[in-house]
């Protein structure tokens, strides 16, 4: 099963794409600052699928936006 999140934000430089899945890790501090948090979100979101054996990853395109994937392995019954 795949569940995707599109978003129409301030994207992730190609560079960063795999930080941000580290905890603590925030953005662009000027980007990142008015919008709060502590950089845990993702973080959360990575240790949860790797417990299931999901896979989750990120497209993004600075100033385009990003794309989440989130595959969860689905077993036949």
């Amino acid at each position: 099963m795949e569940l995707s999140v599109r978003d129409t934000g301030i994207g992730i430089d190609e560079k960063d794409q795999q930080r941000i899945f580290d905890m603590f890790w925030q953005g662009e501090q000027s980007h990142a600052r008015p919008f709060g948090g502590v950089g845990l979100g993702l973080h959360i979101v990575k240790r949860l699928a790797d417990q299931i054996s999901a896979e989750i990853d990120v497209e993004s395109e600075k100033g385009r936006g990003s794309l989440f994937r989130l595959r969860i392995p689905v077993r036949p019954d």
